[in-house]
């Protein structure tokens, strides 16, 4: 809309001559109407008339055109789509003889438009003749075809409205005064259709256009079967002629054709054409043995294969040719596509053919494809993901299970699964179904193009509903890869090479919390990977954390909940030598002195001694074998606080094994820190030391085949049930040790306390449980839950 600029002549314009009223007969504008002289003048000196029921304006243009403008935006910027054909000269508006209007691109002369002072000439204006009922034939769009009704009540833009009877479509003029076709009411609004006039309309009704258009990828492209009528017999006769042609076309297509697309594997295979059934105009496959349908789309003419009869209705799909088949069948396609998130990626190897055989072979190579990948994908795989604690750890590979062609892996003692999408990326979800509808909390950001996950080198998070890189990610084959990037900024490339130089810290297996204000943390841990432990039969998880710039062991009570107990120190070495521990109330971290992390607390046979006693597997850092000489220490305090004197009166207990069982009771002890809390003086030792004593000469009275693990494990077990008066003396309502668990004991504790329950009948345990007092040991024996692995409800879409 450029123009040469001309200095406006403002004489003869005497504020005499300027009408108050003025009117515009624009056909099928939306600023066609009455306009308004307003006061005073622009800069250049000239007069401004604007709409009276609209936002329109006539002015002068500075290169001295009459133009109207739609809104106060253009009349800012001296913009408009209509204007006198001349420079006015001094001509006031509706003494110019000749106007146009812009089409987008250029000017044109338009003898429709003029402008007038007599409101008579404005109502005698030429009309295009709005019939009631319109009928629109448009086999590309098969659902907005038929019957359209004039809606009385409504114009849009000045211009009429029609609205499809029993169905979404709308034909109305655009803001650049073209008639459009849209399949949803939205679309008025916005200037948003499927087709559109390939022509302004100029005041023509829609069924006096001729060459109708279809917008198809980011482009209009020219339709001559597109057809508006207001004869309902022609719009019939044509509809039943498509028809008659399509019929003749799916009689002619292939029975069976073969869907070959390995990013897609659940889509490939066998379809067979349904018998008289035609969508737009073109046959319908569906999959033997599957979900897939192969069809012809109403957005441009392409074949697509969807999964859903509803995404059908909805021209949606999973596959489809990269080109509109213009009515070459499917197998006649050269290029394909398939829908990767929101955009499609063009495959090499998708193709359909007609060849049974040939379908047969590719399947069958990607088949053995598959195979060869599994047998060389790893066995273990380990995941590092600091903000899904719950998902970190080992993961096996699952024997025999393919998806999608690639291998599956399960997380060891956790909910994880590692798995390909349907869109070529690894995905990792916390439970299994996820897999089916491709689902998860992590993914590899590009798809993996059959490299193994630990391959990978960027991952995304699925975090408040979005997908979000995340570096801290990472997924290796080697569990020392994991300590080289917890304790350095090495990159995955340098991982193998500086293994070498980093010590192994030793960590046990297996840990026992011990809490006399948390039972829910209390148990046995064991361990799915580095630096992680999840409570055995329980929810609960150990792992490691930042936290105000220190790195420290913690507890969860589940995956969803937040940390409950944590270290005081930075976590160097295994969680079981951290000295004291911090508990979670009110939003206030405060040390406590009644939680204890224990390693091995029964003791196991030794080994013979090699070597002089060194094992070539174990290696002690520095800071491990500080924390062991000070846990030394505290089993020396616990000795020499505990004399052995205050058994002397224990005399039908051989001294032999009464020396045996007050050892082992002092490690424990000491391994509890209880020297160093108030719990101290609610140990009754002689009690304790007797407790056992009588336990183990109960259960083998020749005495000699009592050996030390044996003790160990009747210590361990008296002290977690919590120990009373010996059981010779009456029973009486005693208060339970401050070591007692409230849930289950490990299996071979359960079942001997289980064996023995029936010379145990008197002994009163308390659980802990609100509202009973106590229970009798051979009645219910301790407690047990039973709970589930908590899950993250975020998950995408995608793919």
């Amino acid at each position: 809309m450029e123009h040469q600029t001309i200095a406006p002549e403002v004489t003869g314009l005497g504020g005499e001559d300027e009408p108050t009223q003025l009117w515009l007969v624009a056909p099928f504008r939306a600023v066609q109407g009455e306009y308004v002289l307003q006061k005073g003048r622009d800069n250049w000196n000239q007069p401004l008339w604007r709409q009276s029921k609209g936002p329109s304006w006539l002015f002068s243009s500075p290169d001295g055109f009459w133009r109207f403008a739609n809104n106060d935006l253009e009349l800012a910027e001296h913009l408009g789509h209509i204007q006198s054909s001349e420079p006015h000269g001094g001509k006031l508006p509706h003494q110019v003889a000749q106007w146009q209007h812009h089409d987008g691109s250029a000017w044109y002369d338009d003898s429709a438009i003029k402008v007038t002072t007599s409101p008579e000439d404005f109502d005698a204006r030429p009309k295009g003749e709005e019939l009631s009922s319109l009928w629109l034939v448009a086999p590309r769009y098969a659902l907005l075809q038929g019957e359209y009704r004039k809606q009385e009540a409504r114009t849009e833009r000045g211009q009429p409205v029609w609205r499809q009877v029993s169905g979404e479509g709308w034909i109305f003029s655009s803001s650049k005064g073209r008639w459009n076709v849209t399949d949803f009411e939205d679309g008025i609004a916005s200037n948003s259709s499927v087709m559109a006039t390939a022509s302004q309309h100029n005041g023509e009704p829609p069924y006096r256009i001729e060459q109708w258009q279809f917008f198809c990828q980011g482009s209009w492209q020219l339709d001559p079967n597109i057809f508006v009528t207001e004869k309902q017999a022609e719009a019939q006769r044509r509809m039943a002629e498509q028809q008659r042609e399509a019929l003749k076309r799916t009689d002619h297509a292939p029975e069976k054709v073969w869907v070959i697309c390995p990013p897609k594997p659940n889509l490939q295979g066998e379809y067979a054409k349904q018998p008289a059934r035609v969508e737009r105009g073109q046959a319908v496959w569906r999959q033997v043995g599957g979900n897939g349908i192969l069809y012809s789309n109403g957005l441009g003419g392409l074949w697509c294969v969807a999964t859903k009869e509803a995404d059908v209705q909805k021209n949606l799909g999973l596959l489809q040719c990269s080109t509109p088949h213009y009515g070459r069948p499917p197998h006649e396609m050269e290029s394909w596509q398939y829908a990767d998130g929101n955009s499609w990626r063009v495959h090499a190897d998708l193709r359909v053919t007609v060849n049974r055989q040939e379908g047969l072979a590719a399947l069958a190579e990607q088949d053995a494809d598959a195979q060869r990948r599994a047998k060389a994908a790893p066995k273990q795989l380990w995941l590092k993901a600091p903000s899904r604690i719950a998902l970190e750890g080992e993961y096996t590979k699952v024997p025999e299970r393919l998806e999608r062609g690639q291998a599956v892996w399960k997380q060891h003692c956790g909910p994880g699964w590692i798995y390909s999408t349907s869109g070529g990326r690894w995905f990792i979800t916390d439970r299994e179904d996820g897999i089916s509808v491709c689902t998860g909390l992590i993914a590899s950001i590009t798809p993996h193009q059959n490299h193994f996950p630990q391959e990978t080198e960027q991952w995304q998070e699925y975090v408040n509903g979005v997908w979000q890189p995340s570096p801290a990610v990472a997924v290796v084959v080697d569990e020392e890869c994991l300590k080289l990037r917890h304790l350095s900024s090495l990159s995955m490339e340098d991982d193998l090479q500086a293994m070498s130089a980093v010590p192994s810290l030793k960590m046990p297996n297996n840990l026992w919390v011990m809490s006399s204000e948390l039972s829910e943390l209390e148990g046995e841990y064991i361990s799915c990977g580095y630096r992680v432990w999840r409570q055995e039969g329980g929810n609960a998880q150990l792992s490691a954390v930042a936290q105000q710039a220190v790195e420290r062991w913690a507890f969860w009570e589940d995956s969803t909940s937040n940390c409950r107990v944590r270290g005081t120190t930075a976590c160097e070495g295994s969680p079981h030598l951290t000295m004291q521990w911090q508990m979670l109330e009110g939003g206030i971290w405060r040390d406590t002195a009644r939680f204890c992390v224990l390693a091995n607390p029964l003791r196991e046979p030794q080994p013979a001694a090699e070597n002089d006693g060194m094992q070539e597997d174990t290696i002690i850092s520095p800071v491990e074998e500080v924390l062991r000489e000070e846990a030394d220490e505290r089993t020396e305090a616990v000795t020499a606080l505990f004399s052995p004197d205050t058994l002397s009166g224990v005399s039908h207990v051989p001294g032999t094994l009464r020396d045996r069982v007050m050892t082992e009771v002092l490690t424990l002890l000491a391994q509890a820190q209880f020297t160093m809390s108030p719990q101290q003086g609610e140990v009754d030792l002689d009690h304790l030391v007797e407790e056992c004593c009588h336990q183990l000469l109960t259960s083998h009275p020749s005495r000699s085949d009592i050996d030390d693990q044996e003790v160990s494990r009747e210590v361990l077990r008296t002290v977690l049930r919590g120990w009373s008066k010996p059981s010779r003396e009456p029973p009486q309502q005693l208060s339970a040790s401050p070591l007692t668990v409230r849930q289950h004991l490990p299996n071979f504790l359960e079942n001997e306390v289980r064996s023995h329950a029936h010379s145990r009948a008197e002994l009163i345990v308390d659980d802990g449980t609100t509202g009973c007092e106590s229970q009798v040991l051979g009645c219910q024996v301790l407690p047990c839950r039973t709970v589930g692995y908590g899950t993250d409800s975020n998950y995408c879409p995608i793919t």
